[in-house]
């Protein structure tokens, strides 16, 4: 702890004016001088034993000394001016320097729960996309053929049945309807389109409405959720948004091109009613795709963060 001391206090005395270095030296020596030039000068007297006589020794090292005692309190109160100032310069530096690691840790906590809350949102997102797949793979058809239809294929039947019917109905009568169409077809099965309907509505909105995704990671789950959208359930969907009740969907099959497997024969048809803009049947999630995915990166298989699911991009 001494020597420390020592090296800080040789370190101040350093920094000190030229004149205050001399002056502290002259005010180091003056009392050996004035002792060694008062004993040459009465060293053949012996020492008293009066107080008269020690008290004028006493105005003797006064008047020859105190000034610089003065000066050396001086260089003293400089050298503590310094040493202060030096050590609030040192304190404001490790300020400084606490201040921008603080911040720095604080920027990478931001990042850490940025990522974390995509990431859960992202792997939630990716639940009900696996969801929406089993619901559509529970959809089935006893036909009797081997079995009877399933998944996409259930849709794409109901769906060519329900053009034909709604066709066979122009220039009659009895003119229906896309919806009366559907609904004609499908009979008691709509609380199995309903549902489905329902499920790809709920995660539209969630992945539209997020704060946790930036515009292209938006525009990228938006894709993987129309990938699913095959050209049955697309028609349903766009047939659903010929009533105002269902304004909401169309403005984000509008936003996101959610109905782009639609058959492009009945576009001009679907797009009557002023609900649906010629952007719900456009490029744009292929856009999307395009972008986000590398040329070797099999398109039917799209990856979500901490899940993995098949795009049913097939009418199977």
């Amino acid at each position: 702890m001494g020597r420390p001391q020592a090296d800080s206090n040789w370190r101040v005395f350093r920094r000190l004016p030229a004149l205050m270095q001399a002056g502290a030296w002259l005010a180091a020596s003056a009392p050996v001088v004035a002792l060694v030039a008062y004993a040459v000068q009465f060293r053949t007297h012996e020492l008293s034993s009066t107080p008269e006589s020690w008290g004028q020794f006493g105005d003797y090292l006064g008047g020859s000394i105190g000034w610089l005692i003065g000066v050396i309190t001086l260089c003293a109160v400089y050298a503590t001016y310094t040493k202060e100032r030096e050590a609030h310069s040192d304190q404001e530096r490790h300020a400084t320097a606490t201040i921008e690691l603080l911040r720095d840790q604080n920027k990478k906590l931001e990042e850490q729960l940025r990522q974390a809350g995509q990431h859960a949102f992202e792997t939630h997102v990716a639940t009900l996309v696996q969801l929406l797949i089993d619901s559509i793979q529970a959809c089935h058809h006893n036909s009797g053929r081997d079995g009877g239809i399933s998944g996409h294929t259930y849709f794409s039947l109901f769906a060519e049945e329900t053009v034909r019917c709604y066709t066979a109905s122009l220039g009659t009568p009895r003119r229906l309807d896309w919806t009366a169409a559907r609904a004609s077809v499908l009979g008691g099965r709509d609380s199995e389109w309903n549902s489905i309907r329902s499920q790809i509505e709920l995660l539209a909105r969630l992945i539209d409405s997020t704060t946790r995704l930036d515009s292209a990671d938006r525009s990228y789950m938006m894709a993987i959720l129309a990938s699913h959208v095959s050209s049955g359930v697309a028609l349903f969907l766009a047939i659903d948004c010929q009533s105002s009740e269902n304004k909401h969907l169309a403005e984000l099959l509008n936003k996101y091109g959610l109905a782009r497997s639609a058959p492009s024969h009945l576009h001009s048809d679907l797009l009557n009613n002023g609900l649906l803009r010629p952007t719900a049947f456009g490029l744009k999630v292929e856009e999307a795709l395009e972008e986000r995915l590398p040329p070797e990166r099999d398109r039917n298989s799209i990856p979500i963060t901490g899940a993995r699911v098949t795009a049913g991009l097939s009418e199977s």
